[in-house]
């Protein structure tokens, strides 16, 4: 898995719900779920209560045991872009594997005005 690569599956970002500043991440508007694939890991990301209705927005629900991950998606207090916590289903995602996604999507919700 040293060549594990990384890619957006897909984004459906309310930009003016990022912002997310209380004590639990869970709480968060916007959560995600990851989907391995051969040498490669999708990330999704929605506004949704809870990661079912991502896989659920995503029409993942044939691939469910592919899902490799979820947790919370959101803008911290610093403006700073955080994929945090875990999902009690799907499990959690590696730092790395957080700060890469983060790295990918970045562009993405600057282009929806999110600095």
């Amino acid at each position: 898995m040293l060549n594990l690569e990384y890619k957006i599956g897909g984004l459906k970002i309310n930009p003016n719900k990022l912002p997310f500043n209380g004590s639990d991440p869970y709480d968060a508007s916007h959560h995600f779920v990851t989907r391995a694939l051969d040498s490669y890991v999708e990330i999704y990301v929605a506004e949704a209560e809870t990661h079912f209705q991502v896989v659920n927005i995503f029409n993942l629900n044939e691939m469910k045991d592919n899902i490799a991950g979820g947790g919370s998606f959101y803008l911290n207090e610093n403006n700073e872009l955080v994929l945090d916590d875990y999902s009690g289903d799907y499990d959690a995602i590696s730092k790395k594997a957080a700060q890469s996604f983060a790295e990918l999507i970045l562009p993405e919700i600057e282009k929806l005005g999110v600095c």
